[in-house]
């Protein structure tokens, strides 16, 4: 299960833990995020960045990607997909992914990546999957709308996975 919700700041999301949805949640993996850059739109996030914010190469960053696949376009979505999926897995940078949505239509990926340079490198390698999906994707559009957003975590807590990807340690490495 994943929850995807913004607050107006850190004490609105503290308010929240009591909340019996958060109540529900608690033992799982959570992660604060600042948005860093949107490509695309989706207006049941407001508050996304207008303008993309600076980012170093050395920084730890998410990547959040949303999707609503027009029907008739999800199996080649599927097609182009696929060989990406498979290629993400041995990225040396990817710390943690997971993909979630509502099929068929909503689709949703979630990546934590060591630093913002090994995300680019994955993302628009030439010659990469991820890049030929992308432009397949340019060419002939799998989405009726989507979005595709990069943060970068600023503080994580729990267990994904058997323990937290980021840590405090790759954190306080990210801002060093």
């Amino acid at each position: 299960m994943a929850l995807i919700a913004a607050w107006d700041d850190d004490s609105a999301f503290e308010r929240f833990a009591s909340h019996p949805l958060a109540e529900r949640l608690a033992g799982g993996w959570q992660v604060r995020l600042e948005p860093l850059r949107l490509s695309g739109a989706w207006p049941e996030i407001p508050g996304l960045p207008e303008r993309q914010l600076p980012v170093a190469d050395e920084e730890s960053v998410a990547v959040l990607t949303l999707g609503r696949v027009r029907p008739w376009r999800v199996l080649p979505f599927l097609r182009a997909a696929a060989p990406a999926e498979r290629e993400v897995v041995n990225e040396p940078g990817l710390l943690a992914s997971t993909g979630f949505g509502r099929l068929p239509r909503l689709v949703s990926t979630f990546s934590l990546w060591r630093t913002a340079a090994a995300m680019r490198n994955y993302a628009y390698r030439d010659g990469g999957s991820h890049l030929a999906a992308v432009n397949a994707d340019k060419a002939r559009p799998f989405h009726g709308a989507s979005a595709f957003i990069r943060f970068r975590p600023y503080a994580s807590s729990g267990s994904w996975g058997g323990g937290d990807p980021l840590g405090q340690d790759a954190l306080a490495d990210s801002f060093s």
